[in-house]
């Protein structure tokens, strides 16, 4: 997903999960009233289950509203106590199903312990039981339990409400598959569901765990395991495929991004637990493989304040600029503004390509197109001459090894015999830095091309 689209779904997801700043302002009082109105209707509840659902003028009129006093009392504090004011519903979770059943025993236990306190006191008795009394004990417990599935129930409903019910299609839905039926894949699933337009249509998950085969998480299927990985995208017409396993190794990314690869469909994979663990990144923004997730190891962060100084307001050449390796050095020295540039090649339409580009992107950079055969002496003496570089960055090499190979003196002459050739102009025109780019010098080299 481009960044942009990222920021932007981000935003909406943020605009349609806040509420009113008026509602946000009254948000505690509203909740503890609907907790107010639920431990009614529990009581009631209760009421009606020990009086087989039958109303009647006794319980209605004289035990339930004396009894409900009490009860609300001793809820709110305990409720407030497991600080079940403060949860937003519409992400309720197992952890808070606990704390309402927590707090429903604990104010049940409180309740009990100060009803048959009441009951073993002589004075309190008769102030107080015939205020409190009711004839059928049952009603404590029928009481708590209503009281956790009337709470349960309508946190799980506004869940609902918001994940299923207000969701709205964003036109054709893209046929989704997640690699990972874990804890990310689950977690991307759920995100999947809360976003407020939904973009995607889950089909099935792909998890290589035998004991997973067969199984479902909210209703999708984990269709298969790696290996069939082809055959699923075909038969469901899948079109796009996320990498849900931010905690695999290196080893194992890369052999599922090798199989995704043969599926020819676009795949992308979840940001790192790190990341989420910070809440830097929602589970739910996938991006596209990046080749640090395939290092094998921390990717190295340039010191960008040291390269400024090194090449700001200098003379920097490039040999082999017009060369895979030259070019990207031209490029990255364009960043750091140099007081010139010069982009040596003896390839004219390489050379012809790297300057139109680099002109177009840096136009405020003053560059200058040099075609130069780094084996020519007197040439190469000319442009130090000339331009006096204060830095060298030395890229110009033949690379290919099988040619190279077969034509063993054209190795020699440029690699070796050029490279001395551009030191020495360095020295004698009093380079200041001479950078060698030594991806083709191999060390303990099995080839002539390494030698």
């Amino acid at each position: 997903m481009p960044a942009k689209e990222n920021i932007e779904n981000f935003q909406q997801l943020k605009e349609f999960a806040s509420p009113p700043a008026t509602l946000l302002k009254y948000r505690k009082i509203m909740i503890v009233l609907v907790h107010i109105v639920v431990f009614a209707a529990a009581l009631m509840l209760s009421f009606l289950m020990a009086s087989r659902m039958q109303f009647s003028r006794d319980w209605l009129t004289g035990q339930y509203p004396r009894l409900l006093l009490l009860f609300v009392a001793v809820k709110l504090v305990v409720f407030g106590l497991f600080r079940q004011y403060r949860g937003w519903w519409r992400y309720v979770s197992i952890s808070d199903l606990m704390g309402i059943t927590g707090a429903s025993v604990l104010s049940a236990f409180v309740i009990v312990t100060l009803w048959f306190g009441i009951q073993s006191v002589d004075v309190l008795r008769q102030r107080f039981a015939a205020f409190f009394y009711t004839d059928d004990q049952a009603i404590f417990m029928l009481d708590m339990f209503a009281t956790i599935l009337l709470l349960s129930g309508l946190r799980m409903g506004v869940r609902l409400y918001f994940e299923e019910f207000r969701a709205v299609e964003s036109g054709k839905l893209k046929r989704f598959l997640i690699i990972g039926a874990g804890n990310a894949g689950e977690a991307l699933l759920r995100e999947i569901h809360r976003m407020p337009v939904i973009q995607y249509d889950v089909i099935g998950f792909i998890d290589d765990d035998p004991a997973k085969q067969g199984t479902s998480i909210h209703g999708i299927s984990i269709l298969g395991t790696l290996e069939k990985l082809s055959t699923i995208c075909k038969d469901y017409n899948i079109e796009e495929i996320a990498i849900a396993m931010p905690s695999a190794t290196h080893q194992e990314l890369r052999r599922v991004i090798q199989v995704c690869e043969g599926a020819k469909v676009r795949f992308r994979t979840v940001p790192s637990i790190t990341d989420i663990a910070s809440g830097k990144l929602l589970v739910s923004q996938i991006r596209d493989i990046d080749i640090n997730d395939l290092l094998g190891r921390e990717a190295v962060q340039l010191e960008l304040n040291m390269i400024e100084e090194f090449l700001k307001g200098k003379v920097i050449l490039v040999t082999g600029a017009g060369g895979s390796i030259g070019a990207e050095m031209c490029r990255q020295v364009c960043h750091f503004e140099p007081k010139q540039l010069l982009l040596v090649e003896q390839a004219e339409n390489p050379l012809f390509h790297i300057e139109r580009e680099l002109r177009s992107n840096f136009k405020d950079v003053n560059m200058s197109a040099i075609i130069c055969d780094i084996t020519d002496k007197e040439r190469v003496e000319n442009i130090f001459e000339t331009y006096k570089p204060h830095v060298v960055i030395h890229a110009a090499a033949h690379k290919h090894v099988p040619l190279m190979e077969t034509n063993p003196g054209e190795s020699i002459k440029n690699n070796v015999l050029g490279t001395q050739t551009t030191a020495d102009a360095a020295d004698k025109y009093g380079v200041t830095n001479f950078v060698m780019i030594s991806t083709d010098k191999a060390f303990n080299p099995t080839s002539l091309m390494g030698s």
